[in-house]
């Protein structure tokens, strides 16, 4: 009867190779795609010989062999394994593990029948009965004992050195067959070889021009890093003492004014340095996506607030085309997309001084049960471009003159195309000169499982603790400036603070005072910010005190990975008074209460004294005030305030309801408000 051979191996295109070469040798074959099918199969099946392929997912080839020789009913079946790799690395594997024997790729059917059959042959010739033998040997540098035999060991070497041999010969002939080529080429034409010399002397300038350009880049990515924390510290103390000051009640509004222009002009500093930042990420590859729940819905409708006035004061039509009215709660990088959005409207308003803007979002077919899919659409009516402007509108820093004349740094378009990239969709334009553009791109967007509750629901200004409660803070930063920000905000939440200049003094200080939450500068003299969280967190255990990540890095990857250093939450300097209260507010166990402006209530109130169903309205005029809060006419909806105010003086009330929800673009309220009363 023929041998029976057991493959295992999990690529479906080697084992047929293998099993075709074993049949033409008129063997029995068996096949398993793992190791642990191979063991159930041996154990099963009268088996000769077992030839595994070394990788292998959960069992590879020396784990197999080493599995078969412990098991008693199978330790007699001889084990080869198949791999590329040769040498003592490979030799000290087997031995380790028992294999027999050992067949080496690339195989012909030659090699692979002459194996087996030797293999066979010495296995009826009972040569594997000999005692095994402890042998002693150094190997890089350590000394092991391996169990074998030498009949074993010759087995093994001698499969190598085929191996080596059968690889050296394939290099032979290849470098005949290279030198035949180039001496009938240096034969046929002698300028064939000034022309490889010229190109290979022009390969090496490339790769040194390569290896230039890459110094160069590591090079300003470490100077990026280095301006953004040097930029980012200043500016954290202007936009920090533009807010505190903000926050004075004994300012007039001339000064809250100024201070406003102050805080304006840094942000829009800080804007330009995130473009130049971001887009030096992206070239190094160090933007990533942060994935969570949110609400499409709510995103889409967020934008109108930012654009509808500008649009407004330029005389232009603002209009949105929601996917669908109500949550919409998906997964994806809200903050990405919106800046996507945010960037292609701004641009659209930029560039059109007459007609309109309009921002779609178009529910898609969906993929596949677990994703929607939407194409957002910015469409404008403004100066449109030319074929040839279009060629390199998403190149960085390409400026028109009047994309000069508007400002901006030529950034915005590169960075967007290349997030859009990195969620899977494509940006597109379609545009002519004189007739407008429109800006588009689709997203697959996974459907969540979870809700979340939504940013519109309330907006009262709960930024302090209430009394009576003693909340400690210990803030460790080796800046006076970034230090005297945080402390003030701090103070002003109704919160204790503790100072440290450094992370060494900031570990001692947890220790003494035990604070409640620590604010953690990254960068520090003496002792940094994470190997100082590390020593909270191995001393009082990953939850409590939390600890807050401050930092101006955004290219050490701590934003991505911040939880696993130890710390809670990711707070890139400049930070705002909310995102710092959101940290009191998220992390500790503390009742708040509402700030010293809180207008909903006194709204509420208002709307009870009116009584809505009791005003009646001209007909003519209720209806056009309607149609205002229905498109979100900001302007629209002013002007008819003003003709309702000067009708009557007995609508004075309705009329400072309406003013104070227009104020504060709550137009759902306005058309709440505007249902209850009654035209006359």
């Amino acid at each position: 009867m023929n041998a029976s051979i057991l493959i295992v191996q999990n690529s479906r295109v080697q084992a047929e190779l293998l099993k075709r070469f074993l049949e033409e040798g008129k063997f029995k074959v068996l096949k398993a795609n793992s190791g642990m099918e191979a063991l159930e199969i041996a154990a099963e099946s009268d088996i000769d010989l077992i030839i595994s392929d070394v990788n292998m997912p959960e069992m590879g080839g020396y784990e197999l062999c080493a599995k078969v020789k412990e098991d008693s009913n199978l330790k007699d079946i001889p084990v080869a394994v198949v791999t590329a790799l040769s040498g003592m690395e490979t030799l000290f594997k087997c031995l380790t593990n028992k294999v027999d024997y050992l067949f080496t790729k690339p195989y012909d059917s030659e090699y692979i029948l002459s194996t087996v059959n030797r293999i066979l042959i010495d296995q009826s010739n009972n040569c594997y009965e000999e005692y095994p033998e402890v042998l002693d040997f150094d190997y890089l540098g350590e000394t092991h004992q391996i169990e074998t035999t030498g009949r074993k060991v010759f087995n093994l070497l001698l499969s190598i050195n085929q191996g080596a041999v059968k690889q050296n010969l394939e290099l032979e002939k290849a470098q005949k067959e290279v030198q035949a080529v180039n001496e009938d080429l240096e034969k046929q034409n002698k300028e064939k070889t000034k022309e490889i010399n010229e190109r290979i002397r022009a390969e090496s300038e490339l790769g040194k021009a390569i290896q230039a350009a890459e110094t160069a880049n590591q090079a300003k990515s470490a100077f990026l890093a280095n301006m953004s924390h040097e930029i980012r510290t200043p500016m954290n103390g202007i936009l920090g003492f533009a807010q505190i000051l903000q926050r004075d009640k004994d300012l007039n509004e001339n000064q809250l004014n100024q201070i406003q222009t102050i805080k304006n002009s840094g942000d829009h500093l800080l804007g330009i340095i995130n473009d130049i930042l971001d887009l030096s990420k992206i070239e190094a590859g160090k933007m990533t996506l942060n994935l969570e729940t949110f609400d499409l819905d709510e995103l889409i409708e967020s934008l109108s607030p930012l654009f509808q006035i500008r649009c407004e004061e330029k005389g232009l039509v603002w209009k949105m085309e929601k996917p669908r009215s109500g949550p919409l709660f998906v997964e994806g990088d809200p903050s990405k997309i919106r800046q996507i959005l945010i960037n292609l409207i701004g641009n659209a308003v930029k560039f059109t001084d007459k007609g309109e803007i309009l921002i779609r979002g178009i529910p898609l077919p969906k993929p596949n049960a677990t994703e929607l899919a939407y194409r957002f659409e910015v469409i404008d009516s403004g100066t449109g471009m030319s074929t040839e402007q279009l060629k390199k509108i998403f190149d960085p820093f390409q400026q028109e003159d009047e994309g000069r004349k508007k400002g901006g740094t030529g950034l915005g378009l590169a960075i967007t195309k290349k997030q859009i990239e990195m969620m899977d969709g494509e940006l597109g334009v379609e545009s002519a000169l004189g007739k407008g553009s429109m800006f588009y791109f689709s997203l697959n967007l996974p459907i969540s499982e979870k809700e979340i509750e939504s940013g519109k629901k309330s907006k009262n200004r709960i930024l302090r603790i209430a009394p009576g409660q003693e909340v400690k803070a210990l803030v460790v930063d080796d800046n006076l400036l970034n230090l005297r920000v945080l402390e003030t905000f701090l103070v002003d939440m109704g919160l204790e603070v503790i100072k440290a200049e450094n992370g060494k003094i900031g570990v001692e200080m947890v220790e003494k005072l035990q604070p409640d939450i620590i604010f953690m500068d990254v960068n520090m003299p003496v002792m940094g910010g994470i190997e100082a969280t590390q020593i909270i967190r191995e001393k009082y255990g990953p939850e409590n005190p939390k600890v807050v990540c401050v930092t101006t890095s955004i290219f050490d990857g701590l934003r991505e990975n911040f939880k696993e250093k130890g710390f809670c939450k990711f707070i890139l300097k400049p930070f705002s008074f909310e995102i710092v209260f959101d940290c009191i507010s998220e992390f500790l166990d503390v009742e708040l209460e509402s700030g010293p402006e809180d207008e909903k209530d006194s709204i509420v109130e208002e709307r009870k004294e009116l009584n809505l169903e009791s005003i009646k309205i001209p007909s003519d005029l209720l209806e056009k005030l309607r149609k205002a809060a229905s498109t979100y006419s900001l302007t629209e909806m002013s002007l008819l305030t003003q003709e309702l105010k000067s009708i009557d003086s007995g609508f004075e009330g309705v009329v400072a309801l309406l003013e104070r929800f227009t104020k504060d673009y709550e137009f759902e309220k306005i058309q709440e408000a505007l249902e209850k009363v009654a035209s006359a």
